[in-house]
């Protein structure tokens, strides 16, 4: 070992930093800079070493824990179990837990993150950046790489949190080589000899280490330094060559054979070699040094030096191209022997054998489908020729449920479109239910959810009992689709077998949808209370391990404490949902929420900051990505031009969208027909207003959606007032009061503006109105809280004396 006392000392120096980075190519000793130091510091030291496997986030985030335990023996107990369950929760969510964890590490601690290069996943880059945004004073992060990682390094630079010692400041000085040269070699080189072999080496350490090893017996010191002198494109094949070549045939046959293998041990060696010395071959190798690495304390699992190991490779390439394929099909066998399938299925594909990577797919795929499709199994599905891909329909549907997750929408189709072209050339084939599945799916992606209905049903009908799988996702699709159509019947039996499928086959992102569902269920009840209580309760269970699935409650947890006037607490779920969406990848409901938070703004009085908000969510929802609420969100935004006095904006929006106002009602059609008879009772069509609103009134009373009903009776009685029906106007506003007392809704009447102030201000006046205590269907208290809730300055309707369009400058 080469003592390095001045990168020792610089290391412990900037302790005091957030992190260092130790960044340079391979075999410049930056594991052994990080040893020397760990020998001579005060602090608790821990590792966490890295190779491509890690890209995984739950191997990564497995390991990283049990670094930490290391240190701390019961660190992360409650974190391994969730990295054990079906559905992987985001990975920030994770790392906050073990951030909340990190306090409670002993005091001055480091973790070493060696060859972090290996690392190519963007979720592990943005989980070490938010660990180093959040990292406590008492612990350190060395991260060893041999390229720089994709970390806001100029920010940490800036602020004086980074270390930096790179390639320059590794390579060895002229004495150290000159030491490490006399005390390995026994003897001193010659300056003339010293100064050709360092001008080639540059500084390199593995150079000056392979040199000691080719150098050593040399009967010729002169020739050989010469030689080695020669083209820098050769100096490292003949350095290798040295050392290989000086093998007995046994072991370099050894060597290439195993090459194939990342960690090996002496059965596996045995199983690809075909040998039965594997165990003594790999003494030697590690008693001679040879660039072979023990992974453990019994050394049973051993590595190749990195670039031992591709030279290696490098050179069976060339000898033995032919056997590559057949040595990797042996060591795939014997890891499926062993139940190590990700590790048997990474073989076989390199071996091409197709049809047993499709049926290792099959196991790991279903088994982690419920954990989130995870890069590496992607990566696996995406190695398979797409020919060989499309025979397999539950793959395949795996798949499109993984890029529609990614929100990816026309690559979702277009795989979808592909298959759908293969498979109805054999329409009564063995892929006919997952055709019409996968056409289902299409019609949903598209939120054409009549279609998705009529598909689902059809494939509930065609599924064999046995074929759990798809039975639930078709029913959970049923049960979404049901909710977007406002079928309030249908959602809570459609939703309730869905749910029970789901728990059945261990789906816990099945689950909290169907949760979710029957929650949103409640809301088109108008039951605010127990939605508003279930979305809690999630709220605090899920919190941490399944972020993902607040982006729903929260955004409705926002509406609902918006319609309850509590503004503070409905920005502060509004946050939370724009925040884990952001964190989790952008998600259908981000458009809605931009809709949620541009009523918030508009209650708090800020017009022009709700109407780019509005815009926000109408280009998220016209941008190529998954999305509900397209017709709310558009009609909310015709809203927000009204209330602003922009009726030329709402009348060409009606004439753009004269098609969809024309069908009949429905609760797809709901918003924009709401928003039609608010731009005809603006501009005087009171009679054409009436004449929607009683169609609308009649679809959701059929439908039994009770939060409609409350809309379109308060806008009913607007119109009513607007020509000359008072009486029907405060019947109107009496069964709503009815109807929404339950669910303490308030904004839905103050949103009305001033004619809704005047009605409600005449009712609390009428004799009829009983007080508190009394039984009738109107609570005073309740009037009262409504009316407090208007502005204060208004003593009587604003609208008298103005013509329509004035009212909405207000």
């Amino acid at each position: 070992m080469i003592h390095r006392e001045a990168l020792v000392r610089r290391l412990e120096n900037g302790m005091h930093r957030k992190a260092t980075l130790i960044s340079a190519p391979a075999g410049f000793g930056k594991t052994s800079l990080i040893c020397q130091w760990q020998n001579q510091t005060d602090r608790e030291v821990t590792w966490l070493g890295l190779d491509t496997d890690d890209n995984d986030e739950r191997r990564f985030l497995y390991y990283l824990v049990l670094a930490f335990q290391n240190l701390m023996p019961d660190f992360g107990e409650n974190i391994l179990p969730v990295l054990q369950t079906p559905q992987l929760p985001p990975i920030h969510s994770l790392v906050s837990l073990l951030v909340e964890k990190l306090h409670h590490l002993p005091q001055q601690t480091a973790l070493v993150i060696d060859d972090y290069h290996f690392i190519d996943n963007p979720l592990l880059h943005d989980a070490l950046e938010f660990l180093l945004l959040h990292i406590p004073r008492h612990l350190h992060l060395i991260i060893s790489t041999r390229a720089d990682p994709p970390l806001q390094l100029m920010r940490l630079r800036s602020r004086d949190q980074l270390t930096e010692i790179r390639t320059a400041d590794l390579r060895l000085s002229t004495q150290e080589a000159a030491d490490f040269l006399a005390r390995e070699l026994g003897f001193v080189l010659s300056p003339t000899h010293f100064a050709l072999m360092e001008k080639r080496i540059e500084g390199w350490l593995a150079g000056w280490q392979l040199a000691v090893i080719s150098l050593k017996g040399q009967p010729d010191v002169d020739a050989f330094v010469h030689s080695f002198a020669g083209d820098d494109r050769y100096v490292l094949d003949y350095l290798i060559e040295q050392v290989f070549e000086r093998q007995p045939e046994s072991i370099r046959n050894f060597l290439l054979q195993t090459s194939i293998l990342d960690r090996f041990c002496g059965p596996l060696c045995d199983a690809v070699t075909g040998q039965s010395d594997s165990q003594e071959n790999l003494r030697h190798l590690d008693r001679s040094n040879l660039f072979i690495h023990p992974l453990d304390n019994k050394r049973q699992w051993y590595r190749y030096h990195r670039l031992f190991t591709d030279l290696l490779r490098a050179r069976l390439a060339h000898v033995k191209k032919d056997l590559i394929p057949v040595l990797h099909q042996r060591a795939g066998t014997w890891f499926e022997n062993e139940a190590m399938l990700s590790e048997a299925l990474s073989h076989f594909i390199q071996a091409q054998d197709w049809a047993k990577t499709i049926a290792l797919l099959n196991r790991l795929a279903w088994t982690k489908q419920y954990q989130g499709p995870t890069s590496t199994l992607i990566k696996w599905l995406t190695a398979i020729p797409e020919d060989i891909l499309f025979t397999d329909s539950r793959l395949c549907l795996f798949y499109a449920e993984y890029l529609a997750t990614l929100g990816d929408i026309e690559s979702c189709k277009m795989f979808l479109q592909r298959l759908e072209r293969i498979w109805q050339a054999d329409p009564a084939g063995a892929n006919a239910i997952s055709l019409l599945h996968i056409r289902g799916t299409i019609c949903f992606i598209e939120s054409n959810f009549s279609e998705t209905v009529s598909y689902a049903s059809r494939v509930l009908k065609a599924l064999p009992p046995d074929e759990k799988v798809i039975r639930a996702s078709a029913t959970l699709a049923l049960a979404i689709s049901n909710v977007f159509l406002g079928k309030v019947t249908e959602v809570e039996t459609t939703a309730a077998e869905a749910l029970a499928l789901n728990q059945a086959i261990g789906n816990p992102f099945g689950i909290a949808r169907c949760y979710n569902i029957m929650w949103m269920h409640l809301m088109m009840q108008g039951k605010l209370q127990e939605a508003g209580s279930a979305f809690e309760r999630m709220h605090q269970t899920a919190r941490g391990l399944f972020a993902y699935q607040l982006v729903i409650p929260n955004i409705y947890l926002a509406w609902i404490y918006y319609q309850w006037n509590e503004l503070e607490k409905a920005k502060k779920y509004i946050q939370i949902a724009f925040d884990v969406a952001q964190r989790t990848g952008r998600t259908p409901y981000v458009g809605f929420a931009h809709k949620v938070n541009a009523e918030i703004l508009s209650a708090g009085g800020e017009k022009e900051a709700a109407l780019a908000e509005i815009e926000s969510g109408v280009k998220f929802i016209e941008s190529p990505v998954l999305h509900f609420f397209t017709g709310e969100i558009r009609a909310y935004r015709a809203q927000l031009w009204l209330r602003t006095g922009n009726v030329d904006a709402v009348k060409s929006w009606m004439a753009s969208n004269q098609a969809q106002i024309a069908r009949p009602p429905s609760f797809e059609n709901e918003h924009p027909h709401l928003a039609a008879a608010r731009y005809w009772i603006a501009t005087g069509k009171v009679e054409e207003a009436r004449r929607l609103l009683q169609q609308c009134y009649r679809e959701a009373t059929a439908h039994e959606r009770t939060d409609s009903i409350i809309k379109i009776l308060l806008l009913s009685a607007i119109a009513d007032q607007k020509s000359g029906r008072r009486d029907e106007a405060l019947a109107s506003i009496t069964t709503a009061l009815s109807l929404s007392e339950a669910g303490g809704y308030i904004r839905l009447y103050v949103d009305e503006g001033p004619d809704m102030q005047g009605l409600l201000t005449s009712l609390s006046k009428s004799p009829s109105i009983v007080k508190k205590g009394d039984p009738s269907p109107v609570s005073s208290t309740y009037l009262t809280k409504i009316l407090a809730a208007f502005p204060q300055s208004v003593d009587k309707p604003l609208t008298a004396g103005m013509h329509a369009p004035d009212l909405y400058k207000l």
